[in-house]
């Protein structure tokens, strides 16, 4: 095995909207060698995730320094499957480093969430496998306490970031594309 790496800065090349497959993805490789061509090998691949601009985050009550009701929306391409991981970095929201309880639709994808108050950050592993491009619907309750930040939040504010490690494709962080 030959490993090809082709730097995306200089070849123009750009991931597809709806992310690469680990399988089926169609991307093969053909060479006019000097010892003879290779026609059409189909190549292992890294999976890559995508969201396609789905994710939206909302709060109520909507106020500065206050425990809120968060809902995350999201519909990923790829499926989620048991253990994966979804992080979404909140920065400036507060509350004390902890586990608590949440809700999700579907129901059961995801019953608890992590809170780094020292990374600002939401960690929550999927105990229940979606499909792909099933949207997933996760609510933090406003008595888990997590407050926004004293200063607010800027509408579509592209510090708000998730990112998902998840078997069928990593996710790189992205901004969560609509906040109030």
């Amino acid at each position: 095995e030959l490993p090809v790496v082709i730097p995306f800065s200089l070849s123009g090349i750009k991931l597809p909207e709806q992310g690469v497959r680990l399988e089926g993805h169609g991307i093969n490789i053909s060479t006019n060698a000097f010892e003879g061509p290779v026609r059409g090998q189909v190549m292992n691949t890294q999976a890559v995730g995508s969201l396609l601009g789905s994710t939206t985050v909302q709060y109520d009550p909507q106020k500065a320094d206050n425990a809120s009701t968060i809902t995350f929306d999201f519909t990923p391409y790829m499926p989620l499957g048991i253990n994966d991981v979804i992080t979404i970095a909140l920065p400036s929201f507060q509350r004390a480093a902890g586990s608590f309880d949440v809700e999700s639709t579907p129901t059961g994808v995801i019953l608890r969430a992590a809170w780094s108050s020292t990374r600002s950050e939401l960690v929550f592993t999927v105990r229940a496998p979606t499909q792909e491009r099933e949207r997933v619907t996760i609510v933090v309750p406003q008595a888990a306490g997590l407050k926004l930040p004293i200063v607010g939040v800027r509408e579509d504010q592209t510090t708000l970031t998730m990112r998902i490690a998840a078997a069928s494709g990593v996710l790189p962080t992205t901004s969560i594309i609509s906040s109030p």
